[in-house]
């Protein structure tokens, strides 16, 4: 038996919704417990933006990557806003005809939206994917987080030469969406934000007006260093190139020196390593490709990287084992 059974006459009305306070809870949930860099909003930020854009990617080949494949932070001010730009580029853009209404109508639920309707994905709250990084489909609330209007834009030139423009903000009632289409998106987009129409296939997000804690690590170089700790192993793999741009300076994100860990790195008193391959795991039934952990006895690791770290599709999604002691091994 369900509500409408009941009340089948009835006006049914959406659940309130507080979505500053969820997007605030949601944000918790970001971070290492032992590291409080890691819980700033700009670590969240960069992770979901780029998760967004790697998952983009077709196809995931060395050679693709670094011919077509980059993802593109920049804070500027236009038309007297503040906004961070990430745009990503040799992806497939938000495709999809259908929207968020589209789904309320149609009465489609997450396992049923083809992979194909990424932008009702994208514009939806908790409609997950089979595959990729995104698992949970709620990384798009913490973009919202970083501005202090709780107010993002965002467009997409998609495979099929079609172009959308649409915007989002959060109230403590309820998380307004809207977008157009084509020719009437380029104008609203060029006239109201001063922004010219993405001009290549992808995605751009735009945060309006970001909160201090965001501008701040974007240019005292933490966002830089969040980036290279997340992402290292698809920087080193494939060569995938993410920029940050803020005040005339454009810098790229390097594989950090200490990385990665090989079983020729010199031993020596102090510095001991221990790596184990997938083989290595085969009767345990664990589904490890590769684990690697070095111990310096006369400098200790900071807090971003001290503990046995957990990648996936190249990137650095948890910290565990953060007191390992060289003796455990």
């Amino acid at each position: 038996m369900t509500i409408t059974d009941i009340f089948k006459d009835a006006p049914l009305q959406e659940r309130t919704t507080n979505y500053k306070q969820l997007g605030q809870n949601i944000a918790g949930d970001y971070g290492y417990t032992h590291s409080p860099l890691s819980e700033r909003i700009s670590h969240g930020i960069q992770k979901d933006a780029i998760q967004n854009g790697w998952d983009a990617c077709e196809p995931k080949t060395k050679n693709y990557i670094q011919q077509n494949w980059a993802f593109e932070f920049e804070l500027s001010e236009i038309q007297g806003n503040k906004m961070l730009m990430m745009t990503d580029y040799g992806t497939c853009g938000l495709t999809g005809s259908l929207a968020t209404e589209d789904l309320k109508k149609l009465g489609i639920a997450a396992e049923d939206l083809p992979e194909y309707e990424r932008w009702a994905r994208w514009e939806s709250f908790g409609f997950t994917k089979a595959e990729g990084l995104g698992a949970r489909g709620q990384g798009k609330m913490i973009f919202i987080l970083g501005s202090k209007d709780y107010t993002i834009f965002y467009d997409s030139l998609r495979s099929d030469s079609s172009y959308r423009f649409g915007g989002s903000f959060a109230t403590e009632t309820g998380c307004p969406v809207f977008h157009l289409d084509d020719i009437e998106a380029k104008k609203k987009i060029k006239d109201k934000l001063g922004i010219i129409p993405l001009s290549h296939q992808g995605t751009r997000i735009m945060i309006i007006n970001p909160v201090e804690e965001l501008t701040e690590d974007i240019e005292n170089g933490n966002l830089l260093k969040f980036i290279e700790e997340t992402w290292w192993p698809n920087i080193m793999k494939y060569g995938a190139q993410i920029i940050v741009k803020y005040k005339g300076n454009t810098v790229k994100a390097k594989v950090p020196e200490k990385f990665p860990i090989n079983k020729e790195d010199k031993e020596t008193n102090t510095f001991k390593t221990w790596i184990k391959e997938a083989d290595d795991f085969k009767k345990t039934g664990l589904k490890i490709k590769r684990l690697c952990v070095a111990c310096n006895k006369e400098k200790e690791a900071d807090e971003l990287t001290e503990g046995i770290s957990c990648f996936r599709d190249g990137m650095k999604v948890d910290i565990c084992c953060q007191s390992a002691k060289w003796d455990t091994f």
